[in-house]
């Protein structure tokens, strides 16, 4: 490609992008070299924003999704200390004054659904994420699939969304937030004059309706820009569409309802999630909802999943990996209040898509708090769960061995093991197996007398034990 520098006595060699940004160029910052000659008529420019777009809409993570398939029990979608990327903290009604009642949550058909069609509902319920995202979004999408139904009364804030940060965000009250944390609100209107189990959709600041209502199940998609310039994004109908700094846009559908709605306070940032049905009567059903951080680039790990679960050895963590780039180590975390966290277990990164196992031997009495911490190799670190893990009622499995020195033979004992039987391998200090056999348990004795081979020198030995969901490993020296 070629092109004249429009001013006279310009040098043609390279510049390097940043000093033609010094000279008031934005758009440059996205190459490395710019040649003058390519500077003229708005070449350039035109074809660094085609760039520039593109940089902007491809970059994003997931940090919420839930679908409502994995189980019918309405408690498996919240966690009031650590949810996951697919639970909220909590929901709570208004208080209940007499001759109201509480409205109804639970889960129908694989969605969310909120009871209020009683005529004596009370005031609100409210679902909250008060635990922060695990990326902050400065480009927030949100989205899910919305029905209204079983309609007796409308009113013109039926429902809210909203999404911020503070203390207001609490999974114990209910009600719309105050706007000092509140970033960005939309609403629900619901009428029934203008059709059964319809709805508007509510710019809450100026108040005012979409022109259209909709019924039936329909997918809301809302995009929320606080990143401080304007951003492209891909628009469900499959359009590039650009929003301002501190602007929102909702979609029914592939119908953009609203755009440029302005925040209720830009300098909040987008932590937490809020969703309320708090006036009319109406069941409210919710599915598919998914939260994206468009402006955030995929971490160079992706975990697919990680558990645990408590046996007679200790607890059991796993977690896959999708993707590996410049992984150093993961490091599990453990705490008893799900606030203070300390490091018990490091493990080194298989550097591709794997999945990995460790035990804590050692855990508390009571809950467990887990996490786990990727840590790239210049050090950044990105944080994954927490979950927990209930150890109570389970003993942990113990092995020791005595007299210790030993000669022809030792006493195995085995406290707390539930299995069948044993595998016992004697190896040396170099890690060759001297000797092995299988022991036969018993519950009610757990002492297992052994005869050790004739061929042992003096030294030192170690005993490995293995078993269902166990296995430890202990020093014997032989005289």
């Amino acid at each position: 490609m070629h092109a004249e520098w429009l001013l006279p006595n310009k040098p043609t060699q390279p510049y390097p992008a940043v000093a033609l940004q010094q000279q008031g160029s934005f758009y440059t910052y996205y190459l490395t070299i710019i040649y003058p000659r390519m500077i003229m008529k708005g070449i350039l420019p035109g074809l660094l924003l085609l760039l520039l777009v593109s940089a902007s809409t491809q970059a994003q993570v997931t940090i919420f999704s839930q679908n409502f398939n994995s189980s019918a029990v309405l408690t498996d979608y919240f966690n009031s200390n650590a949810p996951n990327a697919g639970q909220f903290n909590g929901y709570a009604n208004s208080l209940v004054s007499s001759g109201q009642t509480a409205p109804i949550t639970s889960i129908a058909n694989n969605r969310l659904s909120i009871d209020r069609s009683a005529t004596t509902a009370a005031p609100s319920l409210s679902v909250t994420r008060s635990t922060v995202f695990s990326t902050t979004p400065k480009v927030m999408q949100f989205e899910c699939d919305l029905e209204i139904t079983n309609m007796v009364n409308g009113s013109n804030v039926a429902v809210s969304f909203e999404v911020g940060s503070g203390a207001g965000f609490s999974a114990t009250t209910a009600g719309a937030l105050s706007n000092t944390y509140v970033h960005s609100r939309f609403a629900l209107a619901t009428n029934t004059t203008a059709g059964v189990n319809s709805f508007y959709i509510r710019r809450v600041s100026p108040g005012t309706n979409s022109t259209n209502f909709f019924t039936g199940q329909q997918h809301i998609t809302w995009v929320v820009n606080n990143s401080g310039s304007t951003f492209t994004y891909t628009a469900p109908d499959g359009s590039s569409k650009t929003i301002g700094d501190d602007q929102g846009a909702v979609w029914a559908g592939t119908t953009l309802v609203f755009d440029s709605i302005v925040p209720l306070t830009a300098t909040t940032d987008i932590k937490n999630i809020r969703i309320t049905s708090g006036a009319g009567n109406m069941i409210m059903l919710l599915d598919n909802i998914v939260i994206k951080a468009l402006d955030a680039n995929p971490l160079p790990v992706s975990i697919t999943s990680f558990t645990g679960k408590a046996g007679n050895q200790g607890v059991q963590l796993n977690w896959a990996t999708a993707t590996e780039i410049n992984n150093d180590h993961f490091t599990i975390e453990r705490s008893a209040d799900a606030v203070t966290f300390n490091p018990i277990i490091t493990v080194p990164a298989k550097g591709i898509a794997a999945t990995y196992t460790v035990t804590d031997q050692h855990p508390l009495d009571g809950i467990n708090y887990y996490r786990l911490v990727q840590y790239d190799k210049d050090g950044t670190n990105h944080y994954y769960g927490s979950i927990t893990v209930n150890t109570t009622g389970i003993a942990t499995a113990t092995l020791s061995a005595y007299p210790n020195p030993a000669k022809d033979h030792v006493t195995l004992k085995v406290d707390h093991y539930t299995g069948k039987s044993l595998s016992l391998v004697i190896r040396d200090l170099t890690g060759k197996i001297i000797s092995t056999q299988v022991i036969a348990t018993n519950s009610i004795q757990p002492l297992y007398n052994i005869t050790l081979p004739g061929t042992l020198l003096s030294g030192l030995y170690f005993l490995e034990l293995t078993g269902e969901d166990f296995h430890q490993s202990t020093k014997l020296v032989i005289q």
